[in-house]
């Protein structure tokens, strides 16, 4: 994914300076923008970014010496993902050095903040149409083909799965597809356990529906790429409507279809779901 960086500064340190500054800074002022100058030629969008849901916004602290050198940089305030804080402060340390101090500036160290925030770009307004009804993650394959009128909607990295896919139609947003490696922590967690499988879910899912005295609803085994499923359909949080739910598990990937309906229409969508849940790639097991 495409974003713009955009880096503003705290207090001394303003990326709003003029273009016009003496090469050598006379002033703490000028030094200020010619180091933010330096810094913002330095900055783009780290690849460690790609996929995942922005804005993201971090703030790093630098700690400069009298020759311009950066001696220190520690994240004041993390992004959410440590492979992004650590490739942010690598642009800003392959910066250095910035430039020397000026005479006005007597101490041994400087002390700059420099606040960053990451944005996606604004998605296509008229996208190609194989790309409005697939979405595969670009390493493993895995992924999905879902049939018209349904097109797939921003979808990426989140905190809690490797690629979620989101699906909706005319009237906004109806399935998401949740894929995640079995035997990789997530990135978002580090030293998180494996996510649950399939019967983790289900027996979750059956035990909060006992609670409440109720049973799942249309629940049976299916299968789908040479792999074994099961399906349900459940109360959604919101009491208006119905989740129908497709759990899918392989020796290396699992997979998590939702998609809501009124209590109504969901007959009548059933169909539908069933041919989203059918549209499902698992990939290859053998890629990297």
């Amino acid at each position: 994914m495409n974003r713009l960086l955009r880096a503003s500064a705290m207090a001394a340190f303003t990326l709003c300076v003029s273009a016009a500054a003496a090469a050598a800074p006379a002033t703490r002022a000028e030094w200020s923008g010619a180091a933010a100058r330096q810094l913002q030629r330095h900055l783009t969008m780290p690849k460690e970014a790609d996929g995942l849901p922005g804005p993201l916004s971090l703030k790093l602290r630098l700690t400069i010496l009298p020759d311009g050198g950066i001696d220190k940089i520690e994240v004041a305030a993390s992004s959410g993902h440590a492979a992004v804080d650590r490739a942010a402060a690598a642009m800003v340390r392959r910066a250095g050095p910035l430039p020397a101090f000026a005479a006005d500036m007597t101490g041994d160290r400087e002390i700059l903040m420099l606040p960053l925030r990451f944005e996606p770009e604004a998605p296509q307004e008229n996208p190609p149409a194989a790309a409005a009804h697939r979405y595969a993650d670009p390493a493993r394959g895995y992924g999905v083909t879902v049939p018209a009128p349904y097109r797939i909607l921003p979808s990426g990295r989140t905190a809690e799965f490797d690629l979620l896919v989101r699906v909706g139609d005319a009237n906004g947003e109806r399935c998401t597809i949740g894929f995640n490696t079995a035997r990789k922590a997530l990135t978002a967690h580090p030293g998180r356990e494996a996510p649950l499988s399939a019967a983790a879910r289900l027996a979750a899912d059956e035990t909060l529906e006992a609670a409440q005295g109720r049973e799942l609803q249309e629940r049976r085994t299916f299968e789908s790429a040479g792999a074994h499923g099961v399906e349900y359909v459940a109360p959604a949080a919101d009491a208006a409507l119905l989740r129908y739910t497709a759990l899918l598990d392989t020796p290396a990937l699992r997979v998590a279809l939702a998609c809501t309906a009124t209590r109504a229409a969901m007959p009548a969508a059933l169909a539908d779901f069933r041919r989203i849940r059918d549209g499902i790639s698992l990939g290859s097991p053998d890629a990297p």
